[in-house]
This record gives structure tokens, C-alpha cells and sequence, in this order.
């Protein structure tokens, strides 16, 4: 029998369901927001109350092995198929309570969840283990390692990109315009939001950089992901509740693949089967994108999970102990929550 608990903490979720087996309770998400109705391309929304709708089927990738439901094993149970994900909305688990002040979070590889802890940079395993990496001062948004294993950090107050190499923090890029989410790809390039300057830039390994796509539609521009499948650069706009498609060269203007009434999207992850997932910030939701080969939107996104606490940023589980079947979402109050999504996220380049 299924556990209706709306949140749990991953290593007392088995015991709750026991204890709760014949009882469903609700949770109170603090959000006190309304809910976001999807729309797609543009148009107008076709749904409403934030109730999910099945959207289409997936035609890349393959599908990932599907979760256990928050064990952390990594290992999975039977496999999904892209055709027939598990439909949203899914309950969160706690992963995690040990971050603070961190909006995003990235996957080391060896079993480390990286993330902000006021003004230090930690690692904290699946066991609840942290550890402290590295000083890092200042708000920081983006947190992503790029293809040579360096933990990347956009910081937004001072228009700064800086690598976190061991114990250090040494400065990358300097002069950007608020930097927001980064995404290292497998040629040591680092793709960049610019939320304060409305631009998407591109940021070689010796840290020059050129604009991909400057001004609108890039206003306010958030969470972004390369598609290496179909050469396709995504990226959200914060304030319009819309994401873009873009060549990653910038040789076309960006073409909007679809967007959620009333959500304010934040950060963007890609599974093995070519969906995207969008963060609603706003509202603490996480919303499926469901696209076909060329990257156009099928059906309406999906609303996939409701949050307690904000959110802001995810990425699936990579390494011992987390599960990689999982999207793991996070927000400036520390809480991380695992999504069990039942498939895998698309390869990532570097350490993760």
C-alpha cells in the first residue's frame, strides 16, 4: 500500500508509510499562490487549477530505470519507457535538509551533492555527511561543473563567474550583467543566462565570450540546457513563464516552445528521453515540457510535483546513494527534494 505522506525524509519514508498506511494527509505548501495554467507555442492556456495532463509522448532518448520512491539506492527498479512515463503530479521526499541559502545544486559524480551553506560551498552525501569545500561569499545562483571538473558559480551581485577549484575560488569572468544559470557542455564551453542584461552568452574555457542571443525574447532569461541530440540551446524567461529554443550558434531567432500561465520559470534540466523540466519559482512547481524529435512541444507541460518550500533549480540524481532515476530540486531555504521521476537525466558533461 502506497504512503499518501506528502513529503517524507528519505530515511524514515518507509517507516511513516507503515505508521500511515491508512491515513491521507495533506500538506500545507506555504506557497499561497495560484495555480498556473499551461499553454503551448504561445497560445492560450487549456488547462487550469494546475491539474496535470498527460501531454504526448516522448520520441528521443530511451528511458531510464524507475525509482524505488526516495530509497537513494541509484539503483532503480523496472524500466520506464519514454512512451509511458509516470504521469505528475509526483509527492516529494525530503533528500536533504543540510543547504542554506543555496538556489541551485550540482551532482560531483562520487556521490556528493554540491551546494551553497551560507557563505561556504559543501558537499553533503546520501548519508547526511557534510562537508565544507570551499569559502564562497555573496549570493550565488548557478552552480554547474563544467567538462574539465570544475564547479562553476554565477554571482549576480558582483557580475561574476568563478571556478571553485579544490579548496579555492579563483575569478573566470568578470563584467557580466547579473549571471544566472550556467551549463558547462562537453567542449569546455559554459552557456550563461544574463538576467540583468538580456542576453544568453557562450563563455570558452579561456573565458572569452560572445552573446548567442541578446535582448528579446532573452528578457530576463533563467534556467538554460544544450541539447547535444538535436543542437538545440533552451533557456527560460524568468518573468514571462515561457521557454526558447535557440541554434547554439545563434545562426536562427529563438522560437518559443511553449509556457505556463502565472509561472515565473527558473531553472531548466533535460532527461534521456528529450523532455525538459521547468522550475516555477513563483509558485514551488515543477512543470514537463513532453517534446518531439525536433524539439516542438507535444500536448501541454505537465505539472509534475507541488513543493512545500521554494524552489528554484534541479538536477537528476548521479553517484552512490542518489538515485538516477530522480530529479532533485532546490531553494534558498536548503531543503533539497527528490522527484522520482522514473527515468533517467540526459548525459551530463564533467563531474556533474
Amino acid at each position: 500500500m502506497r504512503c499518501t505522506v506528502a513529503v517524507m525524509h528519505k530515511t524514515m519514508a518507509f517507516g511513516l508509510c507503515l505508521l500511515l498506511a491508512t491515513a491521507a494527509c495533506g500538506d500545507d505548501t506555504g506557497t499561497g499562490a495560484s495555480a498556473g495554467s499551461p499553454s503551448s507555442g504561445g497560445g492560450g492556456s487549456t488547462s487550469n487549477g494546475g491539474a496535470p495532463s498527460t501531454g504526448g509522448s516522448p520520441a528521443t532518448g530511451g528511458g531510464g530505470s524507475a525509482s524505488e520512491g526516495g530509497g537513494g539506492s541509484g539503483t532503480g527498479g523496472s524500466p520506464s519507457s519514454c512512451d509511458a512515463l509516470p504521469p505528475g503530479p509526483i509527492e516529494p521526499i525530503v533528500a536533504t535538509d543540510e543547504l542554506n541559502g543555496s538556489e541551485d545544486i550540482a551532482f560531483d559524480g562520487n556521490g556528493g551533492i554540491v551546494g551553497k551553506d551560507g557563505g561556504n560551498i559543501v558537499r553533503v552525501d546520501a548519508a547526511g555527511t557534510k562537508t565544507t569545500i570551499a569559502p564562497l561569499a555573496g549570493q550565488t545562483y548557478g552552480l554547474r561543473y563544467d567538462a574539465a571538473g570544475a564547479l562553476i558559480a554565477a554571482q549576480p551581485g558582483s557580475g561574476e563567474l568563478r571556478k571553485v577549484e579544490g579548496a579555492d575560488t579563483v575569478l573566470f569572468v568578470d563584467g557580466l550583467s547579473g549571471p544566472n544559470g550556467v551549463y558547462g557542455d562537453s567542449e569546455g564551453n559554459v552557456w550563461v543566462t544574463e538576467f540583468g542584461g538580456n542576453r544568453v552568452i557562450r563563455v570558452q574555457p579561456n573565458g572569452d565570450y560572445d552573446a548567442i542571443v541578446d535582448g528579446s525574447p532573452a528578457n530576463t532569461p533563467n534556467g538554460i540546457v544544450l541539447d547535444d541530440t538535436r543542437s538545440l540551446l533552451f533557456f527560460t524567461n524568468y518573468s514571462q513563464g515561457r521557454v526558447y529554443s535557440v541554434d547554439p550558434e545563434g545562426a536562427t531567432e529563438p522560437v518559443e516552445v511553449g509556457s505556463v500561465g502565472g509561472a515565473v520559470l527558473d531553472g531548466l534540466v533535460l532527461d534521456a528521453c528529450g523532455n525538459l523540466y521547468a522550475v516555477d519559482q513563483g509558485n514551488s512547481r515543477v512543470y514537463r515540457f513532453n517534446l518531439d524529435a525536433s524539439g516542438a512541444l507535444v500536448g501541454e507541460p505537465e505539472l509534475m510535483a507541488e513543493l512545500p518550500q521554494n524552489v528554484a533549480n534541479g538536477q537528476f540524481g548521479s553517484g552512490d546513494g542518489w538515485n538516477k532515476t530522480s530529479l532533485y530540486v532546490a531553494g534558498n531555504p536548503g531543503v533539497v527534494y527528490e522527484l522520482p521521476l522514473g527515468v533517467e537525466g540526459a548525459p551530463v558533461p564533467g563531474a556533474q
